[in-house]
């Protein structure tokens, strides 16, 4: 799995919303939060399943330029979705 951060261009709050919603319903991406604030996207996938090229195709109309790409394990992503809380009973 790759863990990839993009920096947008121009982009509402709306569309940052419609947009997040449209890459999670995905099967093979994991996580997706887009900051239209930030303009920053960080978006977890399986690149076995989906390469890069086609999540920047989806994401053009904002300018997508990766500024991070990494590689992240199965226990990685569970680790960080668990909450606080729960790190702490654990």
């Amino acid at each position: 799995m790759k863990k990839i951060t993009i920096k947008l261009g121009k982009i509402s709050e709306e569309k940052a919303k419609r947009l997040q919603y449209e890459l999670s319903v995905n099967d093979s991406i994991y996580r997706v939060f887009i900051n239209p604030y930030l303009k920053e996207a960080k978006i977890i996938f399986d690149d076995s399943r989906i390469k890069v090229e086609e999540i920047l195709e989806k994401l053009k109309d904002f300018q997508p330029n990766v500024s991070g790409m990494e590689e992240v394990s199965l226990e990685k992503v569970i680790e960080e979705s668990m909450s606080w809380n729960h790190k702490l009973k654990a």
